[in-house]
Formats: structure tokens, sequence, C-alpha cells
């Protein structure tokens, strides 16, 4: 409440008390969870990749609000104990950070949390596709004959680890990163 002091003559007169008002004071809510799903820590351009903001209590509800780059990205308009958003088909050259907020209802208010932890999603183009090659180079084998199949990366001073495939079927990897991979078959088998 207050009251007015008003000076008449040499006297201070004070008016009624006004009306009472009443303040209320109440922690914000706790930060949410945020995860992605698959957890990456890069993406390639087509991917998708779901983000999930949770309340880090069970019991309590809210809206959410999804930020990127700090930026509002998106935001639920009912109340939940998660929100879910995907993100389809990915963009080469993505670099962003995305958090979130949970609003709770105290009163007839919304009150922010502080922002859940950071995540990261970077996309980046695919790899250039290995070249593959092989000697004795027939068009065709015979039973018994030996050939060795290498396989090396399109750029001489880029590593990796390589997976020879067989009939869309894993047949063997190197192991350890390399900028090429030999193997040998030996007593070649029709099929």
């Amino acid at each position: 409440t207050c009251v007015m002091l008003v000076q008449s003559s040499a006297r201070w007169l004070p008016s009624a008390l006004s009306r009472a008002i009443h303040i209320r004071v109440t922690e914000r809510p706790p930060p949410p969870n945020i995860s992605m799903t698959p957890d990456y820590p890069v993406y390639v351009p087509g991917e998708s990749v779901t983000i999930t903001c949770a309340s880090s209590r069970r019991d309590t509800a809210g809206r959410f609000q999804m930020r990127k780059d700090s930026n509002l990205f998106t935001s639920s308009t009912e109340s939940h104990t998660t929100f879910n958003h995907r993100i389809t088909d990915l963009r080469a050259e993505v670099d962003n950070t995305y958090t979130c907020v949970m609003l709770v209802q105290a009163s007839a208010r919304w009150l922010p949390s502080a922002p859940s932890r950071a995540i990261h999603i970077r996309v980046t183009e695919r790899p250039p596709p290995p070249t593959i090659s092989k000697t004795t180079d027939y068009p065709v084998y015979v039973p018994g004959e030996s050939v060795t199949i290498t396989c090396a990366s399109s750029h001489r001073d880029t590593a990796g680890i390589f997976q020879l495939m067989k009939d869309s079927n894993l047949l063997t990897s190197s192991t350890g990163s390399h900028t090429n991979f030999t193997h040998h078959i030996t007593d070649l088998r029709a099929d």
C-alpha cells in the first residue's frame, strides 16, 4: 500500500491508504533437456535429424521455444512435457547451434526457463568416392586364378577407412586410416 502526504499550511496531511497490491516471487523453471536423434557429430546433405526438448521434471508441462543461433526457430502452442521438431533433408554447409527454453504457467503469466545446453548441427559434404582397380585386369577369370583389388582415395592427401563390398555386402575393410587399401583374392571360384 502507499500513503500520500500533502502539505497544508505547516502540516503534512496523510491520504487514505491505497489499495493493496501483492508481489509474489517464484523461482524460474529449470532449463529443459535437449537432444537430437540420431546424435552425430556431423551430418551429410539429405539426412534428417529430430531435436527433442523435454521438461527436466517429469510432472511439469509447459510450452517450448526452440532457438537456432539465438533466434526463435519454432515453438509449441500447447503445454507438453516434450516437444519434437524434425529437420528433413539437411543442406550442405549448415552449421547451427540450437537451444530450448521452457515456458511454465504461474498464475496468468508464462515464466521462461534459462536456456537448455546447446547442441550443434553441422552438415558437410560427403567425401568423393574412392577409385577402384584390379590387377590383373581381365574381362573374365577362371577358377583358381588370383586378383588384387585396390581402393584409393580420390585425393592423394586424404586418408580414411576403406570398406570393400561384394554385391552390397561387406567383404572386408581396412584397419586404420590409409590413402589406399589392397585386398588379394587367391583361388577364385565360380559363384
